[in-house]
C-alpha cells in the first residue's frame, strides 16, 4: 500500500513548493490556466519510475531542479525525488530516496542521487507489494511479457480535467453465465 501524501517541485534558486494530499480522500487541484495542474500526473509518474519525463517543455521544466513525492507505505514514510532532466536530455537516472517511521521534507541542497530508476523500481515494488509478478502471453501471441509496476495504478487513481488527454477507457461488457 502507497499513498501519495505530498507532491514537492524544487527549483533551482532553492525554493520549493509543495502540494499537500489528503489520503483517503478525493483531492481537487484547481488554479488558473497554465500554472503546472496538468503537470501533476506527469510528475507522479516520472517519480514512479517512468523511463522519460513527460511534464511539457515551459515553465514547470525551466524553473524546476527535482521533483518529489513523500507517500506513506504500511512501515512508515518515503520520500523519493527525481532530477529534472538538464538539457535536452529527456530522462535522469539521478533519484534520492530517504525512509523513516516520518519523513521530513529535504532542502534542495539535500536532493543526491542515491539511486537510479532501477533501485527506485525495485523500492516502489517493494513498497506497494507489487513485485515478480510477470504476465507471460500464451505461445502464439504477439504481446510481450508486462512485468506488473506501481506506475501501473496512476491511471486509475487520477483523472485529468481534459477527458481527451491522457489515456482513454473502454467500458469492457462484464460477462454473464447465459
Amino acid at each position: 500500500m502507497i499513498q501519495i501524501r505530498a507532491i514537492v517541485a524544487y527549483s533551482h534558486d532553492g525554493r520549493s513548493r509543495t502540494l499537500n494530499i489528503e489520503p483517503g480522500r478525493v483531492n481537487i487541484i484547481s488554479g488558473d490556466s497554465r500554472t503546472g495542474k496538468s503537470a501533476v500526473l506527469d510528475i507522479v509518474n516520472y517519480c514512479f519510475g517512468s523511463k522519460e519525463c513527460n511534464v511539457p517543455e515551459g515553465i514547470v521544466r525551466r524553473n524546476v531542479s527535482w521533483f518529489g513525492l513523500l507517500l506513506q507505505t504500511e512501515k512508515g514514510q518515503a520520500f523519493v525525488a527525481r532530477q529534472v532532466p538538464l538539457g535536452d536530455a529527456r530522462t535522469s537516472e539521478a533519484v534520492y530516496f530517504k525512509t523513516d517511521i516520518e519523513v521530513e521534507l529535504p532542502s534542495v541542497d539535500q536532493l543526491h542521487s542515491t539511486t537510479n530508476r532501477d533501485g527506485l523500481r525495485l523500492l516502489l515494488a517493494s513498497w506497494s507489494g507489487i513485485s515478480d509478478y510477470l504476465h507471460e502471453p500464451p505461445t502464439g501471441q504477439t504481446r510481450i511479457p508486462l512485468a506488473a509496476t506501481i506506475r501501473h495504478s496512476v491511471a486509475l487513481c487520477f483523472q485529468s480535467q481534459n477527458a481527451n488527454s491522457g489515456a482513454n477507457w473502454t467500458a469492457i461488457p462484464r460477462q454473464t453465465g447465459h
